[in-house]
């Protein structure tokens, strides 16, 4: 990749524009109440699919065990088409909750175990 190329300036760019809307988005989230994790590649690019980031708070003045999870698409200096909320849409009905348990024992290994049932 050429210094002075086209192709390397936008992509510096559009880096730069992906860090800046991950870390806002992380600092919004977190203002709004929310602990979340973003879905990055191995290499820190984003995932394929249309979910980016996953939302979770709990809702204590309802329930103490009720949680809200929400699943987002995160976009730089670009405005979410219609298509991609029909994905996300979509995307909330094909999530899996499960639920499990984690011990932890002085000395010993913690177990996790996530039930499929």
């Amino acid at each position: 990749m050429k210094k002075g190329s086209d192709y390397a300036r936008r992509f510096r760019k559009a880096k730069k524009t992906e860090k800046a809307a991950r870390l806002f988005t992380k600092y919004k989230l977190t203002k709004m109440g929310y602990h979340s994790v973003s879905l990055e590649s191995k290499k820190g690019f984003e995932a394929t699919g249309i979910v980016d980031v996953i939302a979770v708070r709990k809702l204590f003045k309802d329930d103490p065990d009720k949680v809200e999870i929400v699943l987002l698409q995160r976009k730089g200096n670009v405005k979410v088409s219609e298509t991609e909320l029909k994905r996300l849409r979509a995307a909330k009905k094909k999530a899996v909750i499960r639920y499990g348990i984690a011990e932890y024992k002085k000395g010993k290994l913690a177990k996790v175990e996530i039930f499929n049932d």
